[in-house]
């Protein structure tokens, strides 16, 4: 992205891959590559995004958060809104696309040269495998630029990995879109986690979005309710606490829902199934 750039204009990173920031009413967009999948939305005015990237701040409401990871930062609206719910946290950020990063500090208020912020470019499993630091908050939001989880991300053994990188209370907050009524994709995540996380909760969050939530030590769903109903100090984030306490959910997968491993991970082909089934 050399040079001046306007909201709107288009930015080609690769000969197949295309980057672009528009305006909608109050609020800005970051689209990538197929013009459908919205990679960032943030209103600069409110600091709100008005979609599910909101409710990854309610991890700090569920966690004493200090230091969290942000695997798959985008531009970065769920730190600003995390940033909310715990305005002294530290995070450590990692997105792969280093232009995606340039937009978010051009177009976005991304803070690059905060010191509470640390922004990594890399692929997030092969460098959350070289990491030593330990976290009380995950957020795990990895798509390549569509609907589309890659395969190892989404795993037993990434997310043994990524559990390794908790502390004894952590939670992983993670974001997966599965618009079907069979929520096949969801469901697989949902038992992938479960293999490795003692406690797993669902928050959907509407337009086909869920928010997957896996705590480091086992947690009822009537205490994380009772957590969220707690008054919180902005209005917005009280709003959203409420709203998750009402709908927050204990999911249990059906008899052989496939467990997502390294050596079998089908995700291309639960996702195709899924786009099939929500097509008009």
């Amino acid at each position: 992205m050399a040079g001046k750039h306007h909201l709107g204009e288009r930015v080609d990173i690769q000969p197949d891959s295309l980057i672009r920031v528009a305006r909608s009413g109050n609020r800005r967009l970051l689209i990538l590559n197929d013009e459908q999948s919205i990679h960032t939305i943030r209103n600069p005015l409110t600091g709100w995004t008005g979609h599910y990237y909101d409710d990854f701040a309610l991890g700090p409401l569920l966690v004493r958060a200090r230091h969290a990871l942000v695997l798959g930062m985008g531009a970065g609206s769920s730190i600003v809104t995390t940033r909310v719910a715990a305005p002294e946290i530290e995070v450590d950020a990692v997105e792969i696309d280093p232009k995606v990063v340039e937009a978010g500090v051009r177009f976005f208020d991304l803070p690059a040269d905060a010191d509470w912020l640390h922004i990594h470019i890399a692929d997030a499993r092969p460098w959350l495998a070289h990491d030593r630091a330990r976290y009380d908050l995950a957020q795990v939001d990895l798509y390549q630029g569509g609907p589309y989880i890659p395969f190892y991300l989404a795993t037993v053994e990434f997310f043994q990995l990524a559990r390794a990188h908790l502390n004894e209370d952590g939670l992983l907050m993670m974001n997966v879109f599965d618009a079907s009524r069979s929520r096949e994709l969801l469901n697989s995540i949902v038992a992938t986690l479960k293999r490795v996380f003692p406690s797993v909760m669902v928050l959907s969050v509407g337009s086909g979005n869920q928010i997957v939530f896996a705590f480091a030590a086992q947690q009822s769903l009537a205490a994380v309710c009772n957590q969220l109903n707690k008054v919180a100090r902005n209005e917005t984030l009280n709003r959203l606490a409420r709203e998750a306490a009402r709908w927050m959910a204990e999911t249990d997968p059906p008899d052989g829902t496939p467990i997502f491993t390294d050596d079998h991970a089908p995700i291309e082909e639960i996702t195709r199934r899924m786009l099939t089934a929500v097509r008009p």
